[in-house]
């Protein structure tokens, strides 16, 4: 087996790797991940969670760049070392850049054994994200959001959906139709129209607001989009969709591409057009145009509980918590704790 050596670069120092570098594996990753691309993992390194210690761990196979992560450096209340895969408030994927997932493996392993660290954890990642190697041997919940995939192969929206859901959700549609002059559009149809700057308006004007979760509630937030959005979009990896009303728009929602993969991240609406559900209108719309598109698979990106989404996406996408124990003294003995505890809580 090629040998393969792994390096931790603190957050200032990520420009070491090549721009053309991070943008082929990116491409060419097993697992897809947009929110780790170098234009919006770089903005994310400048403008979020500056308290904590940030790494970006880096592998490479005869000089080549195979697989790369951002972790969290930390400490258990018990004292031992832990690393964890960093993902902050607008990530909600902390898969891997990787060629292959034994690269993936093989990284956790020098990097528990560079490190010192006693064990390595991650948050909603896709399944074998990690590896075999790591997966077969972690402590996993699993959990479930909504996805849509092999769209070849499907009906249309409206058909992969239990009757009663089915007949709810035109109920919906219909009812806002009948009381809005509603068009529905999307940032293809209209490429001049200011979408980011119209959804951090209509999303500071609710009760994301009040709640400091708005992009516009907390200046690092909107430093982060600013660094990327504007070239994301630019270059085809984000897409904007909207419901409008004479012009003015009711509900705005955005969301990332990787390839020929979609990942929904945001969607906000005008609260004053509450009693019409509007942000539940436009979620139905979406996924009728993307059933006429042409997606290997789309990710709603969104919290296991959220019920809305759940009846209204015709599947669900399985998403894992792990934590993976060093092959040592104190290793075994937590792993075999943590394993006693969740079996005694079960």
């Amino acid at each position: 087996m090629d040998t393969l050596i792994t390096q931790l670069l603190p957050r200032d120092e990520i420009d070491r790797i090549s721009n053309q570098e991070w943008d082929e594996l990116a491409s060419k990753s097993v697992f897809k991940n947009p929110f780790y691309a170098r234009n919006c993992l770089t903005a994310a390194f400048k403008s979020l969670d500056s308290d904590k210690t940030i790494f970006l761990v880096v592998s490479f196979v005869d000089n080549k760049l195979v697989t790369l992560f951002p972790v969290e450096v930390t400490r258990h209340r018990m004292g031992f070392k832990m690393i964890n895969v960093w993902s902050h408030n607008h990530c909600p994927l902390s898969d891997p850049l990787s060629l292959n997932n034994t690269d993936t493996s093989r990284t956790i392993f020098n990097l528990l054994q560079q490190t010192g660290a006693t064990c390595f954890g991650a948050e909603r990642h896709s399944p074998q994200s990690l590896g075999e190697l790591v997966t077969q041997k972690s402590l996993i919940h699993q959990t479930f959001r909504g996805q849509v995939s092999q769209f070849k192969a499907k009906k249309e929206y409206y058909a992969c959906l239990p009757a009663k859901v089915r007949s709810e959700s035109k109920r919906i549609v219909r009812r806002i139709n009948q009381e809005l002059n509603l068009s529905y559009k999307t940032s293809k149809e209209l490429p001049e129209f200011g979408w980011f700057e119209a959804y951090c308006q209509l999303e500071h004007s609710g009760w994301k607001s009040g709640a400091k979760g708005s992009i516009l509630s907390q200046p690092n937030y909107l430093q982060y989009y600013n660094e990327f959005i504007d070239k994301a979009f630019s270059n085809n990896q984000v897409e904007f969709q909207g419901i409008f009303h004479d012009e003015k728009p009711v509900a705005l929602s955005f969301r990332m591409i990787s390839g020929n993969c979609a990942f929904d991240i945001k969607t906000s609406y005008d609260e004053a057009y509450r009693r019409l559900y509007p942000g539940v209108v436009l979620e139905i719309l979406n996924l009728i145009e993307l059933h006429q598109l042409d997606f290997d698979f789309v990710d709603s990106c969104t919290q296991p509980n959220n019920r809305v989404i759940n009846r209204l996406w015709p599947e669900q996408k399985i998403v894992h918590d792990s934590i993976f124990f060093k092959n040592s003294v104190i290793g075994t003995v937590l792993d075999k704790m943590m394993r006693w505890k969740r079996s005694d809580t079960n």
